[in-house]
């Protein structure tokens, strides 16, 4: 194992010659206790192998990070997988069937479970290879005009991988995934949405780009939803039954801040206001204009001012 590359296992092969018959071998009392010990090293190096992927997660809490993970994995345990289909493993494993050997009894089960882990893995990283694209481009993309273009599209790709695939069937497993998609659209509009430079910028760009935050946020939502009844219709699907707190509960909450923020932004871009007029000045003129109550209005900008921000991300407004 010392010589293999980082991450890959490789079984220990004894310096032990396996020519002739199984047996032959297996009635020679040295050489199967030689091949015994041989045996116990390999279940050893799958069972630890298979107890470390079963420990490890995710590194990043976006989708990308879910899919590298699996792809990890599968690389892994395929490489492992492959190792125990040796013609010289295959035959000592032979030779203390034949001998009738008391760890025999050890060898199935272990390697049951590495093909069981292995083809989960494979069949993970098959599907989520399928919106993998859609994946980077709301992680990476352009402008929130990409992501609004990926969304929808994603939505429905995810739709597929529920139906077929074995494993992103469950709850256990989509739920999850969605989570990090959520996430990875709200650190991307926290990305975007400076809140120490925002009233900075140039006011029409804020506003839209602001606007365009909100309506990824909200697009997000709806197209849950979208698949969620197109599902129900068929009648031949499980259905979405997905903890709504758990998607939409962080994203929601912005798009309302977003959405008062191009409000603010909106209310700032009058001319009455471009020679910088102070808080309570457009309290006052944002009163009689749009006839907002002034209460209503100075608690909002309270709020921005002290802890405007994302949840588990405030931001002291300066």
């Amino acid at each position: 194992m010392s010589d293999s590359p980082p991450g890959e296992i490789k079984l220990e092969m004894p310096s032990i010659s396996v020519e002739g018959e199984v047996s032959e071998l297996a009635a020679n009392p040295e050489m199967l206790e030689s091949l015994e010990q041989c045996v116990i090293n390999w279940l050893t190096q799958i069972s630890s192998a298979l107890e470390i992927q079963l420990k490890k997660t995710p590194q990043g809490n976006g989708p990308l990070a879910e899919i590298e993970f699996w792809r990890e994995r599968n690389a892994t345990l395929s490489a492992l997988h492959e190792q125990t289909k040796l013609p010289f493993v295959r035959k000592v494993l032979d030779v203390i069937k034949e001998g009738e050997s008391m760890i025999t009894a050890n060898v199935q089960p272990v390697l049951t479970e590495l093909f069981k882990l292995h083809m989960e893995a494979s069949d993970n990283v098959r599907f989520l290879s399928t919106v993998e694209r859609h994946f980077k481009n709301i992680t990476h993309g352009s402008s929130f005009h990409v992501v609004l273009d990926t969304i929808p599209s994603m939505m429905s790709a995810l739709r597929m991988v529920w139906i077929i695939s074995r494993h992103y069937n469950k709850d256990e497993r989509m739920i999850p995934l969605m989570e990090r998609i959520a996430w990875e659209i709200a650190e991307r509009v926290c990305r975007v949405i400076n809140l120490r430079t925002l009233f900075k910028e140039n006011r029409a760009n804020a506003q839209h780009k602001t606007l365009d935050a909100r309506n990824t946020l909200k697009l997000w939502k709806k197209s849950y939803f979208d698949i969620r009844a197109k599902i129900e219709a068929s009648g031949r699907e499980a259905r979405w039954e997905f903890d709504r707190k758990r998607l939409f509960e962080r994203t929601d909450y912005m798009a309302s801040i977003c959405q008062d923020l191009a409000d603010v932004l909106q209310i700032l871009s009058w001319p009455q206001f471009q020679s910088g007029s102070a808080c309570f000045e457009i309290l006052s003129a944002t009163e009689q204009a749009v006839g907002l109550q002034a209460s209503s209005l100075n608690s909002r900008l309270a709020l921005w001012r002290t802890t405007l921000g994302w949840p588990g991300e405030w931001v002291q407004w300066q």
